[in-house]
């Protein structure tokens, strides 16, 4: 301890800067708070905004709903995975329209030879028309 006045005017200049270095650190320390929740907030809706979108339109897939392209903002992360899901939608798309195609042909066929069918061979082509008609009319279109 130093034996110094402590009502000297160096004590009080010194008491007064601490406090003002205290005083700029807290608030120092509470801006940056600040700035941290502001970027952590923004950030994680670049990312949780696109997984959001995206389950989406995984929903829409499954009931069917395959014509619409994903696209997430610019500054979204994840725009690889719309890609991706892209390709996938356009790929299954080009699979059921072949299967529609193939089968709106047999159903074709099959009309014709239930034409020239006997009885028991129009009931069975009938039967059959039903069967792959009814799938036909669960690919959605």
């Amino acid at each position: 301890y130093l034996a110094v006045d402590p009502n000297a005017p160096a004590i009080e200049m010194l008491q007064r800067t601490k406090n003002d270095v205290l005083l700029f650190l807290v608030t120092a320390q509470g801006a940056l708070l600040i700035v941290t929740l502001l970027i952590s907030i923004f950030i994680s809706h670049r990312i949780a905004g696109p997984l959001y979108k995206l389950g989406k339109f995984f929903q829409e897939a499954k009931s069917g709903n395959l014509k619409q392209d994903l696209h997430f903002r610019k500054s979204d992360y994840f725009k690889e995975l719309a890609v991706s899901y892209n390709d996938m939608a356009h790929g299954l798309r080009s699979i059921l329209d072949k299967n529609l195609m193939g089968m709106s042909k047999a159903i074709s066929r099959i009309e014709q030879a239930t034409a020239h069918a006997d009885p028991e061979g129009r009931r069975a082509l009938d039967e059959a028309l039903a069967a792959l008609r009814e799938a036909r009319d669960q690919i959605p279109h």
